[in-house]
């Protein structure tokens, strides 16, 4: 059980934290606050974890990096872990529909420009939340959209 003081130098070191990351900033955060929340039973956490994660799907767009640890598909995937264990309530495919249609564009960008200064890194990320993506839908329509940007896309020449 966290003391006060621990809690309220916790609450502190949050406004110094200057990323939406997942790994390295809000969205690690929230996480810990959300599960905080639960396994105490203290509404606090989940109310800071409110508040942290309404700032980062405000500020989400902002952060169009494509990897996991410091961009939007770390986000997405503490958004979908957050739904997943019932922190918070909603359809995750609705939730994450302009994260898809982000990453979808970004790729098709990439793609189309044959840009070759994407990093490798960069690439496993982005198959990473596709199978994530594709696990977690219903929708067969969504489905043939993850199947064909995703890792189980055909490979081109």
């Amino acid at each position: 059980m966290l003391t006060r003081i621990i809690e309220e130098k916790i609450i502190n070191s949050i406004k110094q934290i200057e990323y939406l990351s997942l790994l390295k900033g809000d969205m690690g955060v929230c996480i810990f606050f959300y599960i905080m929340g639960m396994k105490e039973k203290n509404e606090n956490f989940s109310t800071y974890g409110d508040a942290l994660l309404n700032k980062i799907i405000s500020q989400m767009k902002e952060n169009l990096k494509l990897d996991i640890e410091t961009g939007i598909l770390g986000l997405a995937l503490g958004i979908d872990y957050l739904v997943k264990y019932n922190y918070i309530k909603g359809d995750i495919n609705e939730i994450l529909y302009e994260v898809d249609c982000i990453v979808y564009q970004e790729i098709c960008c990439i793609m189309k420009m044959k840009k070759d200064d994407i990093q490798q890194d960069n690439t496993l990320d982005v198959l990473l939340y596709f199978i994530m993506r594709y696990k977690g839908t219903k929708s067969s329509s969504q489905k043939i959209l993850f199947k064909r940007t995703g890792p189980y896309a055909k490979v081109r020449g």
